[in-house]
């Protein structure tokens, strides 16, 4: 549960985005190897704890972003990080367990941003007047090709 989540993060309270520094251990100097070494010991597996963790990493430390459309970018680069692909999770009945789509709302904007496995295109639906005045259920159709942009 949530509550066992958050206290588990108290697992990893040396993990940060800052390098390390080059420190001397029996008259030898050691620098890190390379960039990230400040997040050494973040779990990659695909668990639902460590996928958390990452989470919270991310979100904790990722650069604020300023504007709808940057929140928008960062939930979606923060996602990416613990979305599982095809094949690399198998149920016991050997079946891909994977994240099908990723989405994000904006309660301000009253818009709801969502990407599918098939398509990582970002797409989005506003919460409009007109689409308040409907009483039926609206349907969006949705293509789940990708939609690559060729640029030459």
């Amino acid at each position: 549960d949530y509550p066992w989540h958050e206290n588990n993060l108290r697992n990893y309270l040396s993990i940060n985005p800052h390098q390390y520094q080059t420190v001397n251990w029996l008259g030898k100097t050691l620098q890190p190897f390379s960039q990230g070494s400040g997040s050494f010991g973040l779990p990659g597996d695909y668990t639902p704890t460590s996928r958390f963790i990452r989470a919270a990493f991310l979100k904790n430390f990722i650069e604020k972003p300023k504007d709808e459309i940057q929140t928008i970018n960062a939930a979606a680069n923060i996602l990416k990080s613990v979305s599982i692909p095809k094949g690399i999770v198998l149920t016991q009945e050997n079946k891909s367990d994977y994240t099908c789509y990723s989405s994000y709302m904006s309660a301000q904007t009253q818009s709801y941003y969502f990407a599918t496995y098939e398509n990582q295109r970002i797409r989005k639906v506003s919460l409009t007047e007109k689409l308040l005045s409907h009483s039926d259920y609206l349907s969006f159709p949705v293509k789940n090709d990708e939609d690559i942009l060729n640029l030459n």
